[in-house]
């Protein structure tokens, strides 16, 4: 991977590698504000209601790149070396939930009680496997 060693000793991604995950982020946003705005529910056969939450996963991920991006520009440490598998589960969390709420909102099932099994699912999900990459 293309790292550069800042004045602290950390590897931080060169600029290459923000152009190419821009470029991915922009990608995905413009196929999904693409597919949505030429799209209607009504119409469309259900195959494509998966293609519409791939969707919506990927935006969702786009987004929580970008706002990881945003925290390490801003003088975060998010470009360690150890912290980069904690925000890409982060990241992947934080979409699924996303999506699963859509999901459920979108077929009238969404209580606060599946907010809260959500949310305390992927909390256990990450101390468990932040706990064994210790090992």
């Amino acid at each position: 991977m293309d790292n550069q060693t800042n004045q602290s000793g950390e590897n931080q991604p060169k600029p290459t590698e923000y152009k190419r995950h821009v470029t991915a982020i922009v990608a995905v946003l413009a196929v999904s504000l693409l597919f949505f705005s030429l799209t209607s529910p009504t119409k469309l056969p259900a195959i494509f209601f998966i293609v519409a939450f791939i969707l919506i996963f990927g935006a969702s991920y786009a987004v929580a790149t970008i706002l990881v991006y945003l925290v390490a520009f801003l003088g975060g440490t998010l470009g360690q070396d150890r912290l980069r598998p904690r925000i890409r589960l982060i990241k992947a969390a934080s979409a699924t939930i996303i999506t699963v709420l859509l999901g459920l909102a979108s077929i009238g099932q969404l209580t606060p009680r599946d907010i809260l099994t959500l949310v305390v699912f992927f909390g256990l999900l990450y101390f468990y496997v932040t706990r064994l990459a210790r090992r």
